[in-house]
């Protein structure tokens, strides 16, 4: 096994979701009566001012989504700032910003 290939792959990965999800960012800012503050609490459904695996799961299971709990708390770190575990929602606002 080619070390720097594999992580020359890893990265061109990484590339290609970072450009994928600038689109999807970018299309869902620019639908007709989109709020930031309403998407987040279309998640933080229970106005806790912070999204859980639980709530990411309601969320999901509402958007007949196939999700595990081990992708909400891969998607929790990727989004959690402050490693407490919890999306705030300068956290949301940050990772919804295209």
């Amino acid at each position: 096994m080619d070390v720097e290939k594999e992580m020359a792959d890893l990265f061109l990965l990484e590339i290609k979701m970072h450009r994928e999800s600038e689109s999807l960012k970018q299309e869902l800012e620019a639908c007709k009566g989109y709020q930031r503050e309403a998407c987040y609490f279309t998640i933080d459904d229970c106005s806790m001012n912070y999204i859980y695996v639980k709530n990411l799961e309601r969320f999901f299971n509402a958007q007949r989504r196939k999700t595990t709990e081990a992708d909400h708390f891969a998607l929790i770190r990727r989004i959690d700032l402050d490693s407490d575990s919890k999306i705030n929602k300068q956290e949301f606002f940050e990772f919804i910003k295209p």
